[in-house]
């Protein structure tokens, strides 16, 4: 799609709505006038227990799993603040439908202190915070994360600074808003949310989808 896209030279944007948020927004500002150093961890997480049997997720036919379903926001998370994933690891399995219904994976990045810890799930309840390290603080991104409203930045120094930016709609309203802009601006590409970045992040969950030996029967050998 990305390969038509540049050909055709026509507006390409993976519909990911996390950077779009008021609170994101507000945290890039925060930490670019007031940094926590060089940052080298990512966690997140989201497993949801809730999940009924009949819902697409489940399904073979139509691409379903955890880590496409939900796992696919957290690569980007991991994506966004530490680049480019080497050196994967993930355990999991799969359920009585075929597709994965929990999944850990955790992988380095280029620069030597890059890691990231992520999970997802649907037989599970695992809903809760993000969290992104540096050399100098921490940050918290509340409960929901890939929702976000609040955000806690604690520094090695003992500076605590709380981030509060609630949001209207369901979220999706921002990346909608964005890609119109690009559109009217006869853009192609969003520098936000660039083709580089949707190759990384589905390249980590091709890769757990590998390590926990899922193949949908639509896909190629």
């Amino acid at each position: 799609m990305i390969d038509v896209a540049r050909e055709k030279k026509l507006l390409f944007m993976e519909a990911m709505k996390p950077p779009f948020y008021p609170l994101y927004w507000r945290l890039r500002e925060h930490l670019q006038s007031d940094p926590i150093g060089e940052i080298g961890l990512v966690r997140a997480g989201c497993s949801m227990a809730n999940v009924s049997l009949d819902h697409p997720s489940f399904s073979m036919e139509v691409g379903g799993g955890a880590l496409l379903d939900i796992g696919i926001y957290e690569a980007f998370r991991a994506v966004d603040w530490l680049g480019e994933a080497l050196d994967m690891q993930t355990i999991g399995r799969l359920g009585s439908t075929g597709v994965d219904v929990f999944a850990s994976f955790s992988f380095n990045v280029r620069h030597e202190r890059g890691i990231a810890q992520l999970f997802c799930g649907l037989d599970l309840q695992g809903c809760g915070d993000a969290l992104i390290g540096g050399t100098r603080g921490t940050v918290s991104i509340l409960e929901n994360w890939w929702n976000p409203v609040r955000a806690t930045i604690a520094y090695t120094d003992g500076r605590k600074i709380e981030l509060d930016e609630s949001f209207t709609g369901g979220g999706l309203n921002y990346e909608a808003a964005h890609f119109c802009e690009l559109l009217r601006a006869g853009e192609i590409e969003s520098l936000i949310m660039s083709h580089a970045t949707s190759m990384r992040m589905i390249a980590i969950i091709d890769a757990a989808r590998r390590d926990l030996e899922l193949r949908f029967s639509f896909e190629s050998e």
